[in-house]
C-alpha cells in the first residue's frame, strides 16, 4: 500500500515538473517573440521574475535580461548578458539578432556584420538578419549590397510594407531615381501600414511626384496624410507647380500662423514673394533660414533674386557667387557619395566625403563617414560587392 502510495506521488511529481518545465519554455517563447517584435516588455519581465534562482535556466535569464538592457538602451550592459548565454539550441537565433544589434549600436559593424553573416548562412530565411545587414551596408554606403538585402526581405515578407518602404527610400535618397521609388512606395501603401508610417510613406512618395513634376497626383496622394506641417508644404509647392499660387499662398498662409519659423515657410513664403514681385517681404525669410543653413544654396539664389528685384545689383551679384561655390560644395558631395556607392571598400573616398560634409556644416554626417573609413580601412566588411 505505501509502496503504491509512494509510486504515485512520484508520477504526481513528475508531472508536475514536465508541466513546469514547458509553462516555462511557453513563457520564454514568449518573452522572446515581444522583445523580437518591440512588444510590451511585461511578460519578459514576468518570466524573469519566474527563472530567477533557477540555474538550469541560466542562459535563458541572462538572454531575457540582456534583451530588457538592450531595449533600455545600454547595449553594453547587454552584451555583458550574452557573454555568458550558451550559443546553441533554440537560443542561438534570438542570441545571434540581438547580440549583432548590440554591437551596431556600439558602432561595432564589423563584428555585427559578421555574426548577422553567420546567422544568415544558417537561417536563410530569418527576416531580421536581412533586414539588419541592409541597414549595415546602408551605412557603409554599399547600396547595392543593402538593396539586394532588400529585395530578399520582400521575398521572405511580401505581405510586409517595410522592405518596400526601404527599397523607395533608397531609389529616392541615394540613387536619385524617384520614377522607381514611386513604384516601391505604391507597393508599400497597398500593404495598408499602420499610422504613423503610412503618413510618412505618403509623405516621402508625394516629395517623389513633386521632383517628378507629377504636381496633381501628389496633391491627390496627400489626402491619405494626416495634416502637420510637413503635408501643407507638400501642397504649396504641388499648388506653385501648377500654378495654381493664391491656393498656395492660402496653405502657405495658414501654416504661417502656426510654424512661422519652419524652414520649408521661410523658403516658400519667400519663393511666392519673389514671384508676385514682392523682394522685400522676402529678404528677411531668406536672411534667417541662411543663418541656420549659410550654404543653402537654393535659399542664396533665391536672396540674390530678391536683391536683384530690389535693384541693388551688388548684392545680388555677391551673393550670387556664394551660392555657386556653396553650389560647388553640395556638387562634390554628390559626386563623392556616387563614388562612395561604386566603391563600397574604397575608404579613402569615405574619408574625403567626411570632409565635405564638415565643410557644409553636416557634423553628424560628417562623423558617420569617418567611422564608415575607418572600419573600412580595418576590413571591416568582407564581401561588399553588386549583387
Amino acid at each position: 500500500m505505501l509502496c503504491t502510495l509512494a509510486g504515485g506521488a512520484a508520477s504526481v511529481w513528475y508531472a508536475w515538473q514536465v508541466w513546469q518545465r514547458r509553462d516555462l519554455d511557453h513563457r520564454i517563447d514568449l518573452a522572446l517573440s515581444a522583445l523580437r517584435e518591440e512588444d510590451s516588455l511585461d511578460v519578459v519581465h514576468d518570466t524573469i521574475a519566474q527563472l530567477v534562482g533557477r540555474p538550469d535556466w541560466h542562459s535563458e535569464l541572462r538572454l531575457l535580461e540582456g534583451g530588457v538592457l538592450l531595449r533600455g538602451g545600454d547595449p553594453s550592459a547587454a552584451l555583458q548578458a550574452f557573454d555568458s548565454v550558451r550559443n546553441d539550441g533554440r537560443l542561438r537565433v534570438s542570441l545571434f539578432l540581438m547580440g549583432g544589434e548590440a554591437l551596431y549600436r556600439l558602432g561595432r559593424l564589423a563584428d555585427a556584420e559578421s555574426i548577422f553573416l553567420n546567422l544568415a548562412q544558417e537561417h536563410p530565411d530569418e527576416s531580421k538578419v536581412h533586414r539588419w545587414l541592409a541597414t549595415i551596408y546602408h551605412d557603409f554606403g554599399s547600396i547595392d549590397s543593402s538593396m539586394a538585402e532588400l529585395e530578399r526581405l520582400a521575398q521572405l515578407r511580401p505581405g510586409d510594407f517595410l522592405a518596400y518602404r526601404l527599397m523607395g527610400r533608397t531609389y529616392a535618397g541615394d540613387y536619385r531615381r524617384f520614377d522607381e521609388a514611386a513604384v516601391q512606395y505604391r507597393l508599400a501603401l497597398e500593404r495598408n501600414p499602420p499610422e504613423p508610417d503610412r503618413s510618412d510613406i505618403i509623405r516621402e512618395f508625394a516629395q517623389c511626384l513633386v521632383l517628378l513634376k507629377e504636381f496633381a497626383e501628389a496633391l491627390d496622394v496627400l489626402k491619405g496624410m494626416s495634416d502637420g506641417p510637413l503635408k501643407q508644404l507638400l501642397q504649396v509647392e504641388s499648388y506653385r507647380g501648377l500654378g495654381e499660387f493664391d491656393e498656395a499662398q492660402r496653405v502657405l498662409d495658414r501654416l504661417a500662423a502656426t510654424e512661422p519659423q519652419h524652414q520649408g515657410v521661410l523658403l516658400l513664403g519667400a519663393i511666392l514673394a519673389i514671384g508676385r514681385g514682392d523682394g522685400q517681404a522676402a529678404v528677411p525669410g531668406l536672411k534667417k533660414l541662411l543663418e541656420q543653413d549659410p550654404h543653402h544654396y537654393v535659399a542664396r539664389h533665391q536672396l540674390s533674386l530678391a536683391y536683384q528685384s530690389l535693384g541693388d545689383s551688388a548684392a545680388g551679384k555677391a551673393e550670387s557667387e556664394r551660392m555657386l561655390e556653396s553650389k560647388k560644395l553640395h556638387q562634390r558631395h554628390d559626386e563623392l557619395y556616387s563614388q562612395v556607392i561604386d566603391r563600397p571598400s574604397d575608404a579613402d573616398v569615405r574619408l574625403d566625403l567626411a570632409r565635405v560634409c564638415e565643410q557644409l556644416g553636416r557634423t553628424d554626417e560628417a562623423a558617420h563617414w569617418r567611422q564608415a573609413a575607418e572600419q573600412t580601412r580595418q576590413g571591416a566588411l568582407q564581401d561588399l560587392h553588386s549583387p
